[in-house]
């Protein structure tokens, strides 16, 4: 019944019969509050905070989009940031209209406000657009270690099973931390990423990179080649980074050359120090057709 009267909102809005349609979207909503149903509840939140956003009654529309969120986020699968995030510099606008009188903010104002809203939006699409990127290499590692092990659980033993779990525990746990990273409101509010710095050794952190990627490697028959150059056996080379981003880049970098690899191929993954030991320097060497200077 609330699936039918919200469906009912979404024609009365596009028919423009805007009592109509708050009518019925509170009505499914009280339905699903009383079955305590919890995907309709985030879809009727929405309806109804798109539908006070379009009328103008910004304080409603984040209101309700603000009830959206909270419920999309005890879902794990929160991809309202967006929304949220232009709801409230709007209402942050609206609000400094009526503190400042409006009919008595100068036009040059107006145009600053409306330009630095415009500037916070593409702020916000790069910013989910990266979080969108680094989350693609450990999802594509998780589902590629879980296909092998249904593929192939007869024929492993217990060790290499509990093996490739830990794994997909150690990756699904980055990922995590690159949501909660992600996810901070203030993160997006400042547009910036707090990286808590770290001494690491870099070679064990490559190493298991490159390990997660031998899979993905000999399904197109790419050999990974790790070298260590200039450096004795088992000699640790610690770096203050953080970890987690240091990861990722090397991710990217590896992914990258598994994709536009052709198959024989062989990629290089190669960590050197330079010769005042004050850096390290991580370089993936490979044959693939490159960026044109376009790019």
């Amino acid at each position: 019944e609330a699936e039918s009267l919200m469906a009912i909102g979404r024609i009365s809005m596009r028919l423009g019969t805007i009592d109509t349609a708050l009518h019925h979207f509170h009505q499914a909503l009280t339905i699903a509050e009383h079955i305590q149903h919890k995907m309709i509840r985030i879809k009727v939140n929405y309806e109804l905070a798109e539908l006070y956003r379009k009328v103008g009654d910004y304080t409603k529309a984040y209101q309700y989009f603000d009830d959206f969120f909270k419920l999309k986020e005890e879902t794990l699968g929160d991809e309202s940031r967006r929304n949220m995030k232009n709801l409230q510099v709007i209402y942050q606008v609206e609000q400094a209209k009526k503190e400042a009188d409006i009919y008595r903010i100068r036009n040059n104002e107006l145009a600053e406000l409306n330009q630095r809203l415009t500037e916070l939006n593409t702020e916000k699409n790069e910013f989910l657009g990266i979080a969108a990127h680094d989350l693609k290499n450990p999802l594509s590692s998780i589902m590629l270690t879980a296909s092998t092990v249904k593929n192939y659980f007869n024929k492993m033993t217990s060790e290499e099973v509990i093996q490739q779990m830990h794994s997909i525990e150690k990756t699904a746990e980055r990922m995590r931390k690159i949501i909660s990273n992600f996810l901070d409101i203030y993160t997006i509010e400042s547009g910036t990423i707090n990286l808590s710095l770290q001494h690491f050794d870099l070679i064990p952190a490559v190493s298991n990179v490159i390990d997660d990627y031998k899979k993905a490697a000999d399904v197109k028959n790419i050999r990974l080649e790790f070298i260590t150059e200039n450096l004795a056996h088992s000699i640790p080379v610690f770096v203050y980074a953080n970890f987690n981003s240091t990861v990722e880049i090397v991710e990217n970098l590896i992914s990258n050359s598994i994709k536009f690899c052709h198959s024989g191929s062989t990629v290089r993954i190669k960590v050197s120090v330079l010769q005042d030991k004050s850096f390290a320097r991580l370089e993936v060497i490979d044959n693939g057709q490159g960026l044109t200077e376009e790019d």
